[in-house]
């Protein structure tokens, strides 16, 4: 990812020394900033997509793992402290 921003960073720099005060070439020039923005946001996008599923999968992952544990140890500590007699009787 970094050497995708280190690159368009240079391809911008040199793409942008060539633009003078024509119009054309400004017009020229922002049609392939454009261009180029397109690529880095379908790629940002499809980026988060893959980070919110991955997130979502362990998310899931973790709390069915922390509901199993909490029930492991709800059901132990219930039968040991079962094990002690009536102090109160």
């Amino acid at each position: 990812m970094i050497n995708k921003i280190i690159i368009s960073l240079i391809i911008f720099t040199v793409s942008i020394k060539p633009v003078n005060a024509d119009p054309k070439k400004f017009d020229e020039f922002s049609q392939k900033f454009n261009q180029l923005l397109k690529c880095f946001k379908k790629e940002f996008k499809d980026e988060i997509i893959e980070t919110k599923n991955f997130q979502r999968k362990n998310w899931a992952e973790v709390k069915s793992k922390t509901d199993k544990n909490y029930k492991i140890v709800k059901n132990k500590l219930s039968g040991f402290f079962s094990d002690f007699p009536d102090q109160g009787k």
